[in-house]
């Protein structure tokens, strides 16, 4: 069977077998009774099987980018203008000209434009390329666990990517931080709604809540509480095929941008703000990243 016509969940799971395959990363491949055996949590069906690696984690978002600015400031002499929205960049004689909302403008040689959710509105590509990005709203939740609490946390309970049998959409999730009351399982669907990052709603009713409860995280967690302790909405900015797109800006080289997109990017921000560094000041990375071209992506899209 070809990879295209392969259900979603059986190509995610083949892909990452045959990259940790190809890399030699130790892994586990375990059928419905391994999983029911190990992690007894999971409410699986008995054709589902998982891709387990014991040297998997998570990482804290919030540290991780204050050890980073922290790194480029101290370490590297880095100017930092936080809480400065941008309005737009334009190209001048010798370089670069950004202008912030309040009139501030600054200038470079070259630009680099990692702004996530807002990057469509920043860089503002003409066709083909205009319609590429779509940008979703997603919905983190945190639900209480019963006792003993030590049930969903590492190691008894891993972070996890799960499209189970019979849904319309993945889940995925984080165990226990700590085995504080206060504190919940971290889970979420794929939300589909397109919004606007500048008027997103951020907040999620008690309907929507129950009503996400009972069709995914109720039935595939049996032992999950009902009682949401959280939420917060995030966003995602996504392509088809949920690639990165890392270029040029047509017509301007002397602007990157970068999008590493569709929900997977923080974890590799750092391998990739290297590879980034080093196109701006080398002219090209040591990693190949023409497959992240916005030439390579029309390409991807008109073969269907």
């Amino acid at each position: 069977m070809r990879d295209e016509a392969k259900p979603r969940r059986q190509r995610l799971l083949d892909n990452t077998l045959r990259a940790a395959q190809t890399y030699k990363i130790p892994h586990e491949r375990l059928s419905a009774t391994d999983i029911r055996r190990r992690f007894p949590q999971f409410r699986v069906a008995d054709h589902e099987e998982g891709y387990f690696e014991p040297s998997a984690g998570y990482l804290h978002v919030e540290a991780c980018i204050e050890t980073q600015l922290e790194l480029a400031k101290d370490r590297y002499g880095a100017e930092l203008h936080t809480d400065t929205p941008i309005e737009r960049y334009r190209a001048v004689s010798d370089g670069i000209e950004v202008i912030t909302t309040s009139g501030e403008t600054y200038q470079a040689d070259q630009l680099l434009v990692s702004a996530g959710a807002w990057l469509p509105k920043l860089v503002k590509l003409d066709p083909p390329y205009n319609d590429l990005f779509r940008v979703t709203r997603q919905v983190m939740h945190w639900f209480d666990v019963p006792a003993p609490r030590q049930r969903f946390a590492p190691p008894a309970f891993p972070v996890f990517i799960w499209e189970p049998a019979g849904k319309a959409q993945p889940i995925s999730g984080f165990p226990l931080t700590s085995l504080d009351a206060s504190s919940g399982v971290k889970i979420a669907t794929e939300g589909k709604d397109v919004v606007d990052p500048d008027s997103v709603d951020r907040t999620e009713s008690q309907a929507r809540i129950d009503a996400t409860f009972q069709e995914y995280f109720g039935h595939c967690f049996p032992d999950l509480l009902p009682r949401c302790l959280n939420t917060r909405v995030c966003l995602y900015t996504e392509v088809e095929g949920g690639r990165f797109v890392i270029d040029r800006v047509p017509g301007n080289d002397r602007v990157l941008f970068a999008s590493a997109c569709s929900g997977h990017g923080f974890k590799h921000s750092p391998a990739l703000g290297e590879a980034l560094a080093q196109t701006l000041v080398a002219g090209r990375s040591e990693i190949d990243l023409s497959p992240f071209s916005l030439a390579r992506l029309i390409a991807r899209r008109a073969c269907g």
